[in-house]
């Protein structure tokens, strides 16, 4: 299993699920799936609404988990802690992990300048680090569309 801790210059919700974004883009684009673990499903609803509107020439077929069409797209969104179908990357956004993330190949966490969102992902490091998962940390400059 890969961790990836993206640390972005910048703060704010909407730094995070812009940088969230032009992650699932890219591992859309690769042909990847993604599972997007969010706090409640107000939020999971509302990052629905985010990444829908994200960029109108890029359309990226997604759903919350659960909900939408047979066979699902391979962008899900979610908040519960039932095991998702997918298995290559999940996108934390989440102040918890869940409890099904040792399924993943590849966890993806965001750091965003706010200090309460740090020290959320500084426990999430340390529980990765105790069980010894390969750690990488890789720092953003600017978020541009």
């Amino acid at each position: 299993m890969k961790i990836d801790f993206y640390v972005l210059s910048e703060q704010g919700l909407q730094a995070e699920w812009s940088f969230a974004c032009k992650l699932i883009v890219k591992a859309y684009d690769m042909r990847q799936q993604v599972y997007v673990f969010c706090n409640s499903k107000e939020e999971a609803y509302a990052f629905d609404e985010f990444l829908w509107q994200f960029n109108p020439n890029h359309f990226i077929p997604h759903h919350i988990q659960g909900e939408g069409p047979q066979p699902p797209p391979s962008v899900q969104i979610g908040y519960e802690q039932k095991a998702s179908p997918i298995k290559e990357i999940l996108i934390n956004l989440s102040h918890i992990i869940p409890l099904s993330f040792r399924q993943y190949k590849r966890i993806i966490e965001i750091v965003s300048k706010e200090m309460h969102v740090a020290e959320i992902r500084r426990q999430h490091y340390r529980l990765y680090h105790g069980h010894q998962f390969k750690i990488d940390t890789h720092h953003q400059q600017m978020i541009t569309s």
